[in-house]
């Protein structure tokens, strides 16, 4: 019986590795593709209240970390309007600035010490980055780590994909025909029991999943990496441990299973 558990993880481990073969297609004109003329700036904020150097429960600190791209045309303007609303977690309209929301959070913490007498430190993070891929999406993963009192702080991981030639955001209605959502979902979920090697566990009997009929049900956190798409499961979306979980699919397996061709990931194959 181990023999045979090892045939099915090695068939699994050919089918997502990681190591992607595939020719892909990059964006070729930069005329037609604004996003390869652009150069990026690394930002930074860090701020405090409170009386951090002496008091640790009565300190307020916010991290935060993200990119903008440089240049004024409204392409570039566009971009940078996208990433600081998403980053901030603001309307996409709004015209709040990193500062403002920094400003914000130690006048709420401040209100709250002299209402409640609040004991506890709170502590803000916000980190984004661009992740490098072969077809040049403007795809950015952001981390975020927020205590702002109660029993545990939140920490997710999201990201904003972006096409490079329109600005508009992807995802898996855009990048994927409905009738691809099956074959889309299994190949997920060998990719996930094989990264996280949850098969091992099961065969064993220490793990059970917490999705029908051991199918990953795709979500839309997900973001463009070197190899493939990386899909992320925050806190307490796939288990009871708590813990957050990640997985590529590779770009040679959706190749491979006839879900992308030349024109992906800015024109989805049709049935």
């Amino acid at each position: 019986m181990k023999h045979s558990y090892s045939i099915l993880l090695a068939l699994l481990l050919a089918a997502c590795s990681s190591n992607d073969q595939t020719s892909t297609k990059q964006v070729e004109s930069a005329a037609a593709n604004p996003s390869l003329n652009m150069e990026w700036d690394t930002l930074s904020l860090d701020v405090e209240g409170g009386d951090c150097q002496h008091d640790e429960n009565n300190c307020i600190t916010v991290h935060y970390l993200w990119m903008q791209s440089k240049g004024t045309d409204s392409f570039t303007q566009q971009i940078n309007q996208l990433i600081q609303t998403y980053f901030l977690g603001i309307p996409e309209d709004s015209a709040t600035t990193p500062e403002q929301v920094a400003q914000q959070y130690l006048a709420d913490y401040d209100s709250l010490k002299k209402t409640t007498h609040e004991t506890s430190a709170w502590q803000i993070e916000r980190e984004l980055q661009l992740l490098a891929n072969p077809y040049q999406v403007l795809s950015f993963r952001l981390e975020t780590y927020d205590f702002t009192g109660g029993v545990n702080p939140s920490s997710l991981s999201s990201f904003l994909n972006l096409n490079p030639q329109n600005g508009q955001k992807l995802q898996l209605s855009t990048l994927f025909s409905d009738v691809h959502r099956d074959t889309l979902s299994k190949l997920a979920s060998e990719c996930f029991a094989l990264d996280q090697a949850i098969l091992l566990k099961k065969m064993e009997g220490r793990f059970e999943l917490s999705f029908t009929n051991d199918i990953y049900k795709l979500n839309d956190n997900f973001g463009f990496t070197e190899s493939g798409l990386l899909f992320v499961l925050n806190n307490f979306e796939y288990s009871t441990t708590g813990e957050p979980v990640e997985f590529t699919i590779p770009y040679s397996r959706l190749q491979e299973a006839g879900l992308i061709n030349e024109e992906w990931p800015f024109k989805k194959p049709e049935a």
